[in-house]
């Protein structure tokens, strides 16, 4: 009793950086994915390893310790209820840096939209390892016990990852041919023009109509200037915009990622129809808007990322 009250008691609290990890790894690979980047996602996924990594002394430290913070929840209990306290807390120790393994690979998955191999995972780490190992460990007693969860948490995470690896290697949603996308950094005005002829040209040698292609033209330009104008505005040091039109499928698709927080064209668009430049100072931007089929605005952080489609 003293044991699992100890263990839930620990996993309550780490779970919250789990979940963060994780909801962190699905936003950001769903993004990269959106944009074909395999090397994004290999960045990404780094990046969640390296602060799982992190984890390794923290993990250590409940191992070394495992005495005194067993005698918190078991203070005026017997040995045999502190010992199993004990044994809860190693156990939790070790699975630490594998459960956030586990869901940093888990939500990855799901970036590739497969939900029912996430849930088979799911249902494996909660019942099936843990019930095959306490068979194997039926005669350790409440160390038994402990060694299943946290060996289900190990084989768990090592699962997950082989299949997340495998998924990003080999699936076709990161696969496309250098002739359909293009991407442009850009940092003026000039530039964004420059882009904007560019992405005409794209449409043009892809024989999308024209009405289409001098959509996509206008809105990348307008959402460029309107950006860095923002940016100005916010007083932002060196706003970059980011753009990338990619064809999918019936769809062009315009990925926008700039370094303006909370930058939603919609508002600005908005803003912009009572600005002291007269009303029709956000024309080209409300206009590029209402051309697109769909539109779509997430922030991630310090970061503004916004999608735009055009159906073709």
């Amino acid at each position: 009793m003293f044991g699992m009250t100890t263990f839930k008691n620990l996993a309550l609290f780490f779970n919250i950086f789990c979940a963060a990890v994780g909801d962190a790894n699905l936003l950001l690979i769903g993004l990269h994915i959106g944009e074909c980047d395999r090397a994004a996602v290999d960045r990404v996924f780094s990046n969640s390893l390296k602060i799982i990594t992190g984890l390794l002394p923290f993990s250590l430290l409940l191992i070394l310790f495992s005495h005194p913070l067993a005698l918190l929840y078991a203070e005026d209990s017997l040995p045999q209820a502190i010992n199993c306290a004990q044994a809860a807390v190693i156990a939790f120790g070790i699975q630490m840096p594998f459960t956030a393994l586990f869901l940093a690979s888990l939500k990855g998955l799901q970036a590739f939209r497969r939900s029912v191999l996430s849930s088979a995972l799911n249902f494996a780490k909660a019942l099936v390892f843990p019930c095959v190992l306490l068979l194997i460990l039926a005669d350790k007693g409440y160390i038994g016990v402990f060694a299943a969860l946290a060996g289900a948490e190990v084989l768990s995470s090592i699962l997950t990852v082989f299949l997340f690896r495998n998924e990003k290697s080999h699936s076709s949603m990161l696969q496309i041919s250098p002739n359909d996308i293009i991407s442009s950094d850009i940092s003026s005005s000039v530039q964004a023009v420059t882009f904007s002829q560019k992405a005409a040209d794209f449409c043009r040698a892809h024989g999308i109509p024209s009405e289409t292609g001098n959509a996509v033209a206008l809105c990348a330009e307008e959402v460029a200037v309107c950006i860095l104008n923002y940016g100005n505005e916010m007083k932002i040091e060196n706003t970059i915009v980011n753009i990338i039109i990619l064809l999918r499928g019936n769809k062009l698709v315009m990925r926008i990622k700039d370094n303006c927080p909370l930058n939603d064209l919609r508002d600005q668009a908005e803003k912009w129809t009572l600005h002291e430049n007269g009303p029709d100072s956000s024309m080209g931007l409300r206009m590029a808007l209402m051309l697109s089929d769909n539109f779509q605005y997430i922030p991630i952080m310090d970061q503004s990322n916004t999608i735009i489609s055009f159906n073709i």
